[in-house]
């Protein structure tokens, strides 16, 4: 029987993204610290998040001009259950790599885990099709 995320069963309300487990403080996760203008950003790449997500505090801290979503999205968790609330805001920032390399990347806001400020999912990760080491934690551009 499909879980409550799966192809067919999701909430009469609003489509759904997906946000996969994150665990910060494992060695095994992919880790990023980047910055917005000088602000520093801790980001977990992560290829089963369907979207780009940034920290809703962060986005209330930080003022940063969110926009409101033309229909609200219900995020799906990695446990298979639904968030209590739908996402209704999306920021687009210029996030900075490097020297060299600075990339607008849009967010979807939302709660996040307190040791992460975004996570940078499948949809960046297709779009740029960056180089990516595992074994060493780098993207080459």
């Amino acid at each position: 029987m499909p879980g409550p995320c799966s192809h067919g069963s999701t909430p009469t309300q609003p489509p759904k993204v997906r946000l996969s487990a994150m665990v910060s403080n494992s060695s095994d996760s992919f880790l990023l610290n980047l910055s917005y203008f000088k602000i520093p950003i801790k980001m977990l790449l992560n290829s089963g998040a369907t979207h780009c997500f940034l920290d809703s505090s962060f986005v209330s801290d930080h003022r940063l001009p969110a926009q409101s979503l033309p229909q609200p999205l219900h995020l799906c968790l990695f446990d298979g259950s639904f968030s209590a609330d739908p996402i209704v805001y999306e920021v687009t920032l210029p996030i900075h790599f490097n020297h060299s390399h600075t990339i607008p990347i849009t967010f979807l806001v939302t709660p996040l885990d307190p040791d992460i400020t975004a996570v940078l999912g499948i949809s960046w990760l297709h779009q740029l099709n960056l180089l990516i080491d595992w074994a060493s934690s780098h993207i080459h551009f």
